[in-house]
């Protein structure tokens, strides 16, 4: 079965709901930035996650990674909740209901509407325990630059959040390139804790991302 049948019967206009020029409502009067459902949203500009990342690395240290990972843990179950509740009340099913190459479209319009780049998931090492993300303009490299190390742990908190939610278990992401260190996009495994510590050992070890993703591919994990 394809897997966009049935989208063509979804309600049509929950298939606008995401537009750029509509999703966001600001009050001028009192500068309040609403989404269209009325969660009140925040803004970041860059030189508050660039004085965020040198103020947690003043005073944490080597924890500034795991400080930022569970920051994105949390940020991403509250967002999770939300999306899933817009999911409902916008498309009338829920998001296990709705075709998975549909949903992925939307879940893609949403990570790029809340500034977080663009988001692609791929489901290639499924068979492997691995959900891969890549994500251009990742909200928190961008911001900091090259500073030879992944950065993007805020980032990979929402997302094992997030597919945890989807999936219904306890995932956890690591970050296995990123543009913080020199790479052309970030990209995440995400999956069981088990697995991911692994992969985490090997990006200490500076392994690249080809090196990791074919290992995994080659069944060096199972």
């Amino acid at each position: 079965m394809s897997l966009l049948q049935g989208a063509s019967e979804l309600n049509p206009v929950g298939r606008n709901h995401y537009r750029e020029d509509g999703y966001f409502r600001l009050n001028v009067k009192n500068g309040v930035l609403r989404s269209r459902e009325g969660t009140r949203m925040l803004t970041l500009p860059e030189d508050l996650i660039v004085g965020l990342h040198r103020g947690l690395e003043d005073e944490t240290g080597a924890a500034a990674p795991i400080v930022l990972y569970s920051i994105g843990r949390w940020w991403g179950r509250q967002f999770a909740r939300q999306h899933e509740g817009e999911i409902r009340r916008f498309y009338r099913r829920d998001i296990g209901d709705l075709p998975l190459a549909f949903y992925l479209q939307v879940l893609r319009r949403v990570w790029g509407l809340f500034g977080w780049g663009q988001l692609d998931l791929s489901f290639d090492l499924q068979e492997r325990g691995f959900i891969e993300a890549l994500v251009d303009g990742a909200l928190y490299s961008e911001s900091i630059g090259n500073i030879g190390r992944t950065s993007d742990h805020l980032v990979a908190g929402v997302l094992a959040s997030l597919v945890s939610a989807l999936s219904g278990r306890d995932l956890e992401a690591v970050e296995i390139a990123c543009k913080s260190q020199g790479d052309p996009q970030c990209r995440f495994l995400i999956g069981l804790s088990s697995r991911t510590a692994v992969i985490s050992n090997w990006v200490t070890q500076k392994r690249k991302a080809d090196e990791i993703l074919e290992s995994v591919r080659d069944g060096e994990l199972a």
